[in-house]
C-alpha cells in the first residue's frame, strides 16, 4: 500500500497541538491589536466593527488578512492629516532608492 512520506508528521498529535496552540496565539494577538488601536488608525468610524464581525464569523482567516490590511494601510494612517494625499508605495520606495 502507498503511503504519504509526510501523512504520519502531520497527523501527529503533537503537531497538531503546536498549530492549534499557534493559531490561537495568532488571533489572540491580533484581536487585541485591533481592539487596542486608536479610531483614527481605521478610514471610517464603523471599520473597527468590521474586523470584529470578521474576527468572529471568519475566524479561521481574519488574522491573516488583519495582518496584510495593518501592513499595507500604514501609509494612509501617516498622511491622513496633511494637506497633501497619501503616496503610491511605488514613489515611496523610488524616494528611499534615490
Amino acid at each position: 500500500m502507498f503511503q504519504f512520506p509526510l501523512s504520519p508528521t502531520l497527523l501527529d498529535p503533537g503537531f497538531l497541538l503546536f498549530l492549534t496552540l499557534f493559531f490561537a496565539y495568532l488571533w489572540v494577538t491580533e484581536f487585541v491589536r485591533l481592539m487596542s488601536a486608536k479610531e483614527e488608525a481605521f478610514p471610517g468610524p464603523y471599520v473597527r466593527y468590521a474586523w470584529v464581525a470578521a474576527f468572529l464569523f471568519l475566524w479561521m482567516l481574519t488574522p491573516f488578512a488583519f495582518i496584510y490590511w495593518r501592513k499595507n494601510h500604514a501609509h494612509v494612517r501617516q498622511h491622513r492629516h496633511t494637506d497633501h494625499p497619501p503616496e503610491k508605495k511605488a514613489d515611496i520606495a523610488l524616494d528611499a532608492e534615490a
